[in-house]
């Protein structure tokens, strides 16, 4: 072998060598590079998305804004307790109340209602359990009291049917009248009717001590003078009728009849 075919073949050996190392490095920094692209293209697909708004980034609550009532049972003690019902995918589902949470009786709040008229030397009022302990209303009567108390009975003692003049005339009228007779006799929402259409209701807080007139025409109510004040004619026919008084529970307490 000749010398210059010698150094041609080391030549070539050392630029393969050259080319080996020098491009294989280069190779490896290509691919890094496609990688490192390819993920930045990456994140900025994610962030595009999260900016965007056009996927959902979390799981919508089906129960925003749902209310749920209230299970109540009646427990044997008389008492009543109750549990929310909870939400679950927007849907109430029903819980069960333990009545193991009111081993205590139950403790009633009472209302009641106004006294009613003094009836028979007693009153009454209505009352009912706020708490519902036991589902109760209860008629709680007591005596009457102070200027209510009933020491007798009422009479219609008379009635003058007519004023003796002109009863076509209203400003006559109040000749007309029944006599009524108590002691201390709370008359409020008691009635007073002719055999006709006319009825008289007594006003509230009226008692009777003594003796009233009850006057077929216009004016105002005293202790001893009462007034229809109400009608186009007459209360009592001069031919005959009849009047009956009964008290604030619709019993009749007396009758006066004429002609």
């Amino acid at each position: 072998m000749s010398l210059l075919t010698l150094v041609g073949a080391v030549g070539v050996a050392v630029a393969i060598a050259l080319f080996a190392y020098f491009g294989v490095t280069m190779l490896e920094n290509n691919s890094l590079a496609g990688e490192e692209q390819q993920i930045a293209s990456d994140y900025g697909t994610i962030v595009g998305r999260q900016e965007g708004g056009t996927e959902p980034t979390a799981t919508q609550d089906l129960c925003a804004g749902v209310e749920c009532a209230e299970t109540r049972i009646n427990c044997p003690n008389g008492a009543q307790v109750a549990c929310r019902n909870a939400c679950s995918n927007g849907m109430c589902s029903n819980c069960t109340p333990q009545c193991g949470a009111a081993s205590a009786a139950c403790q009633p709040e009472w209302e009641c209602g106004t006294w009613s008229a003094c009836v028979n030397g007693s009153e009454t009022r209505v009352c009912v359990d706020q708490n519902g302990c036991d589902n109760d209303t209860r008629t709680q009567p007591r005596p009457c009291q102070s200027a209510q108390q009933v020491a007798g009975k009422v009479d219609i003692v008379d009635i003058q049917f007519s004023s003796g003049i002109d009863d076509r005339k209203k400003e006559n009228w109040n000749g007309e009248w029944v006599l009524l007779e108590g002691s201390n006799v709370d008359m409020t929402g008691w009635k007073l009717a002719d055999a006709g259409s006319h009825e008289f209701t007594f006003p509230v807080g009226f008692v009777l001590t003594g003796q009233v007139k009850l006057h077929s025409g216009d004016g105002q109510n005293t202790a001893s003078d009462l007034y229809w004040n109400c009608c186009r004619r007459p209360i009592w026919n001069n031919d005959g009728d009849k009047a009956t008084l009964k008290d604030a529970a619709g019993a009749v307490v007396d009758e006066f009849a004429y002609g």
